[in-house]
């Protein structure tokens, strides 16, 4: 549970996004930015479930929080680097932007699994 690394995950999420980002642009003709209004639910629903699913995250509860905590780090990560950049096309900003976003949800879960795994202390031995 715990040997599980981020940056693998990063480089997962990563690469599955940008495979079906690429499938969308090239296969179905969707162009960025007029089609964002589709490929964005794409790609924040579909790459995270897949990379949470191949990564072995089985526990309903870890595949949930992780796979919900990549989307929404994917959109917060985009936005302040968009912010500050002012770059918001091209295959630069997915290929910073995601890794960072993955990254950061699969440390975040993998501690509170530690943590959940963790057994209390009882009251006796606190003090």
């Amino acid at each position: 549970m715990t040997g599980r690394s981020p940056w693998l995950f990063a480089i997962l999420y990563t690469a599955l996004s940008i495979a079906i980002e690429i499938v969308l642009i090239v296969v179905f003709r969707l162009k960025v930015p007029q089609h964002n209004a589709i490929i964005a639910p794409i790609i924040l629903t579909l790459p995270p479930m897949l990379a949470v699913w191949i990564a072995g995250y089985r526990s309903r509860k870890q595949f949930v929080v992780l796979a919900g905590l990549t989307a929404l780090l994917s959109v917060i990560v985009t936005l302040t680097v968009t912010h500050f950049t002012g770059v918001s096309t091209g295959l630069r900003e997915p290929l910073i932007n995601r890794p960072i976003a993955g990254f950061l949800a699969a440390v975040m879960v993998n501690r509170w699994i530690v943590r959940a795994n963790v057994p209390s202390r009882a009251p006796e031995e606190r003090k």
